[in-house]
């Protein structure tokens, strides 16, 4: 219509005047303060990794199918994300054969690991170089095809809908099409400050 500004083109879709005033109003508010990007303090990867060992994770192995070949890794980087629909992701380091293999299958399970498990997490974690990851371990099958421990605490079994790069890793979700667990008793394996941990006593009001 002549006389009236096109609104600008976003990522997904038409982006409102307000919300670009608003960007305006925020550029301007950090340019009156002198604000710059390259003024930011850098945190170094020692201290980023130092802060990190604070934070208590379980233990997980993360494992999948492709082309009737198996593999996994042990992970902490892992999170539930929603319930409708169930969605949970994984961090995976990009140069991890797993993250190749994630990416060409689509698919992946979490199998949640015991404190009794140690050995386990040691070996998919590449602590043992020369070990067969799976030699030993019970295993059933997934609806996706993804190998299931069966003495896992839990477990899910995921198809990826989404690939999120960041940095060195990938963030693959996945929407979780069949889950399974032991027993409410069980407690889970946990890695804290460069150990592992089990779970402990209840925290009481």
């Amino acid at each position: 219509m002549a006389g009236r500004r096109a609104r600008p083109w976003g990522a997904r879709g038409w982006i409102s005047w307000p919300v670009v005033r608003r960007q305006r109003v925020v550029s301007f508010i950090l340019k009156g303060i002198g604000y710059d990007r390259r003024d930011m303090v850098t945190v170094s990867p020692d201290l980023f990794k130092q802060v990190m060992r604070r934070w208590a994770s379980t233990v997980n192995v993360v494992t999948t199918r492709h082309e009737g070949v198996v593999h996994g890794l042990t992970v902490t980087a892992f999170s539930s994300l929603a319930a409708e629909p169930p969605l949970v992701f994984v961090s995976v380091n990009k140069r991890a054969r797993t993250h190749a293999m994630i990416d060409q299958a689509g698919i992946y399970a979490v199998n949640f690991l015991a404190p009794q498990q140690r050995a386990l997490s040691d070996r998919f974690a590449g602590r043992m170089p020369e070990a067969d990851r799976f030699a030993g371990v019970a295993l059933g099958q997934g609806v996706t095809g993804s190998p299931i421990f069966a003495d896992a605490i839990a477990w899910l079994d995921c198809r990826v809908t989404e690939r999120v790069s960041g940095g060195d890793h990938t963030l693959f979700f996945g929407e979780v099409v069949a889950a399974g667990t032991r027993g409410a008793d069980l407690s889970p394996l946990l890695y804290f400050n460069g150990r592992y941990h089990g779970l402990g006593s209840v925290c009481e009001d």
